[in-house]
């Protein structure tokens, strides 16, 4: 990604990532602006949401994070909250507080997610995706690329825990 110093356009669908990046539930993760862009001040991801999907519960203890829904309908767990998220809404999910999400309409969704700072999420997610892509029923390796980023998964995905 290079470094930005004049304005550019991001069209729909595309992404600053030379790379496609995989989300943990199959989908293509677009950057519209990366650390790169910003001297690693903020990134913007645009992440595609599988009905009754997300991550696993998990804690970040260097960005926070900003979520925004532009299709369907999704439900947070932010700390022991519990909130539900409709297009138009948006909701912020502090550093060093466990959250997690999932799509809970029948058909895709899609949010933004502003990270701040920026540059290790979007490294993250490129791991994840060739992680994914090479293994993806490797817990241990998922485990220890959360680590690697300063991340921690505390729990199971948000549908696990409501279908037990």
């Amino acid at each position: 990604m290079p470094n930005a110093r004049e304005p550019f356009v991001v069209g729909a669908g595309e992404s600053r990532s030379t790379r496609k990046l995989g989300g943990m539930s199959g989908t293509v993760i677009c950057v519209k602006f990366s650390g790169a862009d910003t001297s690693n001040q903020l990134a913007v991801l645009e992440l595609p949401t599988a009905p009754d999907r997300g991550p696993p519960l998990h804690v970040h203890r260097i960005e926070d994070e900003w979520f925004y829904v532009l299709e369907g309908e999704h439900e947070f767990q932010v700390a022991s909250d519990r909130f539900r998220v409709a297009p138009g809404d948006s909701i912020f999910a502090p550093r060093l507080i466990p959250h997690s999400w999932r799509n809970v309409s029948a058909r895709p969704g899609k949010m933004l997610c502003i990270a701040t700072p920026a540059g290790r999420l979007e490294a993250f997610f490129e791991e994840l995706s060739a992680l994914t892509s090479s293994d993806p029923a490797n817990g241990g390796a998922r485990k220890a690329l959360f680590e690697k980023y300063d991340m921690e998964i505390v729990g199971p995905p948000l549908a696990d825990r409501l279908h037990a």
